[in-house]
């Protein structure tokens, strides 16, 4: 399975079926070349192919042509699919169903899972401090820095800036789609830079976002942390 956000970013609330890799995480020269790449179909069969695997049959909600599939197409390909919507089966976390978190580092998503609440919740709020306050942390708004400043601190903000940060959040998220390498059919290593700030904006605002909603699922942060590059266990926060 692959999206065009990232590599194979999973939004919130998308459980996938167990049996169901996702196209990253594999191979880091992969990721990297195809992050972001427009067409799901293109990536998700490349990601097949390099593995050497045979590829029957690829199905996109994405509605444009693929190039590269034309030139080296697979035996059945539907294009344009239409989502089945928030009801769908993938909108429920169940047994045979992941979450996100668990796609892209199984051992962190147990060691969560485990974790005592408040335990959690300082381990959240680091990573917090990281994404926003972080040496690597460039361009981030005032208004996502009082969010962050605000949990970090153990405080709640207030209704008014999470309003605020829903609606940059909006903004980053549009702005990213419209970044998205590929979108000629070219491979260009600075559409993937400019991509990738806009991304790990929207990303960095989600991980703030995620305490708000999304039912207090704190895996959700530790995951938008994640694909921002923000490596840290859960046992090596215990033990600093």
């Amino acid at each position: 399975m692959a999206t065009n956000d990232g590599a194979t970013y999973i939004p919130p609330g998308v459980f996938l079926h167990k049996t169901m890799p996702i196209a990253a995480v594999f191979n880091e020269d992969f990721d990297a070349r195809w992050f972001g790449w427009v067409n799901p179909a293109d990536k998700v069969v490349r990601a097949a192919r390099s593995l050497g695997e045979e590829v029957s049959a690829v199905a996109t909600s994405w509605a444009l042509p693929s190039e590269y599939l034309t030139g080296d197409p697979v035996p059945e390909m539907a294009v344009g699919v239409a989502p089945s919507g928030v009801d769908s089966l993938a909108s429920q976390l169940s047994r045979d169903r992941s979450h996100r978190l668990k796609t892209v580092d199984p051992a962190l998503y147990a060691a969560v899972k485990d974790a005592d609440p408040s335990v959690m919740r300082k381990y959240c709020r680091e990573l917090l401090r990281r994404l926003v306050f972080g040496d690597e942390a460039e361009g981030v708004s005032a208004v996502a820095q009082a969010v962050g400043r605000a949990l970090v601190a153990g405080n709640w903000p207030a209704r008014e800036e999470w309003a605020a940060l829903r609606a940059e959040y909006d903004k980053a998220h549009l702005l990213a789609g419209t970044q998205r390498p590929g979108l000629d059919g070219l491979e260009n290593p600075a559409q993937i830079v400019s991509y990738v700030k806009y991304f790990v904006e929207a990303r960095r605002m989600e991980a703030l976002l995620c305490w708000e909603q999304h039912g207090g699922d704190l895996a959700n942060v530790v995951y938008a942390a994640w694909v921002c590059g923000i490596r840290l266990t859960l046992n090596d926060f215990v033990l600093q």
